[in-house]
């Protein structure tokens, strides 16, 4: 006999991959994140300049980092876990990303160290991924993959 339950979805093969890569990909935020509040700048090789920039973050924008990094962390676990607050903890990372890029590339955009076309890229891939994240998570919800 099998341990699946009748009338239960089938997990597809992609669901474990992808959970996967969102914990990996994710913990690379959260040690950015981790860094950023609680690292040596030194230990960083910041410049004064970026520094300077840092530590001038207004409460509101240190908040949606710590949103968009912990929510996306939580949901890749929460995907892994196969509960349905994974597409909650999604939504709230795209609300924590929302008000970093407003920050970042509107209000107060960031030394010229940190401003070049890759770190421009870099930020559509987090873009992407935390929508692509949300969507599948939606999308296995669905199917009722996620309970």
């Amino acid at each position: 006999m099998s341990g699946r339950i009748v009338g239960a979805p089938e997990t597809p093969w992609h669901f474990w991959l992808v959970g996967a890569l969102g914990v990996l990909w994710n913990a690379g935020g959260m040690f950015a994140w981790y860094s950023l509040m609680f690292g040596d700048p030194a230990d960083m090789a910041m410049t004064p300049d970026m520094v300077a920039y840092f530590d001038a973050y207004p409460l509101w924008a240190l908040a949606a980092y710590t949103m968009g990094t912990w929510g996306a962390f939580l949901g890749s676990l929460a995907v892994l876990a196969r509960t349905r607050l994974a597409v909650w903890l999604f939504g709230i990372a795209l609300i924590g990303l929302a008000g970093t890029t407003l920050h970042e590339l509107v209000l107060s955009p960031p030394p010229e160290e940190l401003r070049s076309t890759g770190q421009l890229i870099f930020t559509l891939v987090i873009w992407a991924t935390t929508i692509g994240l949300l969507l599948y998570s939606r999308a296995m919800a669905r199917r009722g993959v996620l309970r």
